[in-house]
């Protein structure tokens, strides 16, 4: 069962790559929202610039909805099965209801955490 996941937003720079890293060095296994966007673009043979990431992801949510990054990142923690985590790149609150179906206790970080 997911004992806890943690999630982390907030706008570039904010510092969620950081706590990202502070979460790894306790055990945590991180994911990032934004991460999933830019793993289908490079499946597209695509240059990982902010154009196409952002149209790769429009295509994408265009097809399967706005959750497609929370869905996929809920579904790598259900295969884990345990443990504690960290999502970053929350951006709607309905990606943060997806998470409820875990089971897990959610926590939020503030921005400019």
């Amino acid at each position: 069962m997911v004992l806890l996941v943690l999630g982390v937003t907030g706008p570039i720079a904010a510092g969620k790559g950081e706590l990202t890293e502070i979460a790894k060095s306790h055990g945590f296994v991180c994911f990032s929202l934004g991460n999933e966007a830019r793993e289908e673009t490079t499946k597209r043979g695509l240059s990982l610039t902010r154009e196409n990431i952002r149209a790769t992801a429009k295509e994408v949510q265009a097809e399967f909805g706005r959750t497609i990054w929370a869905t996929r990142v809920v579904e790598k923690i259900r295969s884990r099965g345990e443990g504690n985590f960290l999502v970053e790149g929350f951006r709607v609150p309905i990606d943060v209801e997806l998470f409820f179906w875990l089971d897990s206790h959610i926590r939020y970080c503030a921005r400019n955490c």
